[in-house]
């Protein structure tokens, strides 16, 4: 049975694909369930999209 470990990483940049990649670089050794993010399109570069999870949404304007 796998045990649930809360864990935290940072690290200090922008939102460029440059900066997620040293994030993801430093959990990508851990069992990762889900990613919540905000449509940051760097993100696509580096989070498998099996694990993503959009929390907001962009507000549309029909």
């Amino acid at each position: 049975m796998l045990q649930k470990v809360h864990s935290a990483a940072f690290v200090f940049g922008d939102r460029s694909v440059e900066t997620g990649r040293k994030l993801w670089d430093k959990i990508k050794g851990i069992l990762i369930d889900k990613v919540a993010s905000d449509y940051w399109s760097s993100y696509e570069a580096f989070v498998p999209p099996e694990n993503e999870v959009l929390l907001f949404q962009e507000r549309r304007n029909d």
